[in-house]
């Protein structure tokens, strides 16, 4: 059987003063068969059955009042129809807006071949009501008592009310119900939905893979796209209201350069750039957070030189990766501007004019040469983060191709006389 009672969960409130009780009728019990409950004084006090109190008509009380055993046998339960057409009410304390469940066990008496029931909080009848005992379908086979099930959001109080609405044929025979129980929990708070979105800065190729976490989620990944709005995932959802903490993974050799939400009176403080974080007040909708990502820099300089004894003059042209930067032009004997690339590896392609060769690489610091291929006219440079100050000057000197010279030799037949 269903006990009788009052499930609040999670309450941060001290328990209730009235909560519901004695949904099963056990009180004040001691009744063998039945006796009537009438709703006004004598003979009876409107209390008698504890908690509950007879609104309308009367009703019949005890182990049998429908003819035949409560739910639980030996227990107590109520025939809405006691010798008029009857109802039952109480009023227990609840927590406003909660959801509660109702469930009970319904009967009828044994002379009626069916029985109908309304259930009403306060002054709505709950959906559903009235409720048929052996509804189409459903033989009295099948068992006396069958449960019905309702639902209703919660005042500061709740009043629960049954009352019999079978009048016929004999209104001395109704409804009876049994092992009343109701159910509380707090409403499943309003649900807003997370956007992150990835834009590409400076030197970040479109289409990088970075990982983001927001709250106790599970990470989750997003490519970065080109600017302004970059590319977006959806993300998980969380309360309306709460506040969560975004969170990039920082590639090394990225930055976070900027951290935006939409809208903006969903940002909780100041993004936090260098650790990659934001928090945001979650809404009702999509709230977004866009992150936008540069690579660390440092900076370059191409200088052009030759070989000794070896004339020569015009502008040179080179080319840098990553990023396909340039073409940039260098006079010969002189050095490019400073050029800002992303911190790291850097190659530097020279474009070789005809009867040219790259005889060496070298750099300043020395210590920043990477590989030289002389055939491709390559340079593979190191690049610290930083300014000017740090700079990595690349070094190409070049030379002469040596000059090929091919004889052309001609057999001469020379007849004879």
């Amino acid at each position: 059987m269903w006990a009788a009672l009052c499930v609040v969960l999670n309450v941060p409130t001290p328990a209730v003063a009235a909560p519901f009780t004695n949904g099963s009728f056990e009180l004040p019990g001691g009744v063998p068969t039945f006796v009537t409950v009438p709703s006004v004084i004598p003979p009876h006090p409107s209390n008698w059955i504890t908690a509950w109190t007879v609104t309308s008509g009367t009703v019949n009380y005890g182990q049998g009042p429908g003819g035949t055993a409560c739910q639980t046998p030996g227990g107590h339960c109520i025939d809405l129809n006691g010798e008029s057409v009857g109802a039952i009410q109480q009023t227990f304390d609840t927590n406003a807006g909660y959801v509660c469940t109702g469930r009970f066990y319904m009967s009828r008496h044994v002379s009626i071949a069916s029985a109908t029931v309304a259930v009403f909080i306060g002054t709505t009848q709950v959906v559903g009501s009235p409720f048929l005992h052996n509804p189409p379908g459903v033989s009295a086979a099948n068992g006396q008592w069958q449960p019905h099930t309702f639902t209703f959001t919660a005042g500061s109080t709740s009043t629960l009310t049954f009352q019999s609405t079978t009048t016929t044929p004999n209104v001395a025979a109704g409804p009876q119900i049994d092992n009343v129980i109701v159910e509380c929990v707090p409403p499943t708070p309003p649900q807003g939905r997370l956007k992150v979105c990835k834009v590409a800065g400076p030197f970040v190729a479109v289409g990088t893979l970075f990982t983001f976490q927001a709250g106790t989620s599970s990470p989750f990944t997003v490519r970065a796209g080109p600017a302004p709005g970059g590319t977006c995932s959806l993300g998980p959802t969380f309360n309306v209201g709460s506040t969560v903490s975004v969170t990039e993974t920082v590639p090394s050799g990225m930055l976070v350069s900027a951290i935006t939400v939409a809208p903006p009176a969903r940002l909780v403080g100041t993004p936090n750039l260098a650790g990659g974080t934001v928090q945001v007040m979650i809404g009702s909708g999509v709230t977004d957070v866009t992150f936008t990502n540069r690579r660390q820099t440092g900076f370059i300089e191409i200088c052009k030189r030759f070989e000794p004894n070896i004339l020569a003059s015009g502008s040179y042209t080179f080319t840098v990766n990553p990023g396909s930067l340039g073409p940039f032009v260098v006079p010969a004997r002189s050095c490019s501007p400073a050029i800002e690339v992303a911190a790291g590896m850097v190659t530097i392609t020279e474009v070789l004019p005809l009867g040219i060769l790259l005889a060496g690489c070298t750099t300043l610091p020395t210590t920043q040469q990477g590989a030289c291929n002389l055939a491709a006219g390559t340079s593979t440079v190191n690049v610290v983060p930083g300014d000017v100050s740090t700079q990595t000057i690349a070094i190409f000197t070049n030379k002469q191709a040596p000059h090929v010279i091919e004889v052309e030799s001609e057999v001469i037949e020379l007849e004879r006389p």
